[in-house]
């Protein structure tokens, strides 16, 4: 159990209340819950939207140069790595992105806890579900906060890995780039 602050609650009765949280606490539980998924959900749309973008790129990438009479070995040798680097670069960016949205498995956790979906799936009969369901009413408020937590990191974990593909897509485009313009000018 989580610690309240106060030495023992009693409900209108002025029999023991054993919550952890108080009405206003639990409220605002429930209230962080719903802007972390959608949060999750803004951060998975983020994300998709980006990979497309990059499986275009990448397309029109391999595409120009599959197609034309231009290859990275017309470049100097040290443009070549440069531009090379920027290509694993890209492709570091793509294996971030596919991370991000890659699903993550929740149920791992202690599934009679019941905290999400997927623990459902985790039971062998009704019975068991229904046992299991029974045993929310415990300590659906510990429950609530264990969810809350999972759910934040789980946000800030997809943005972490979004903010790294950005990194990666940035460093990997400048690199190409600089290949690519090291060798147009030691041409010249």
């Amino acid at each position: 159990m989580l610690p309240t602050g106060n030495a023992e609650r009693r409900d209108d009765d002025g029999v023991a209340d054993d919550r952890i949280l108080g009405p206003a606490a639990t409220r605002w539980a429930h209230s962080l819950v719903e802007v972390a998924r959608f949060e999750l959900a803004r951060a998975d749309e983020k994300a998709n939207t980006l990979f497309r973008f990059y499986g275009v790129v990448a397309a029109l990438s391999i595409g120009l140069l599959a197609g034309g009479g231009w290859t990275p070995t017309h470049l100097q040798v040290v443009a070549q790595v440069i531009f090379w680097a920027g290509c694993a670069t890209l492709l570091a960016s793509g294996v971030a992105l596919g991370a991000t949205l890659y699903p993550r498995d929740v149920r791992s956790a202690a599934h009679h806890r019941l905290l999400y979906f997927g623990h459902v799936t985790q039971f062998a009969s009704v019975a068991e579900l229904t046992a299991a369901l029974a045993n929310v009413d415990a300590d659906a408020e510990q429950r609530l906060v264990e969810q809350l937590l999972a759910l934040s990191q789980l946000v800030e974990s997809k943005y972490a890995q979004m903010r790294r593909a950005f990194v990666l897509l940035g460093a990997g485009t400048t690199l190409c780039l600089a290949g690519v313009l090291a060798s147009a000018i030691v041409n010249a």
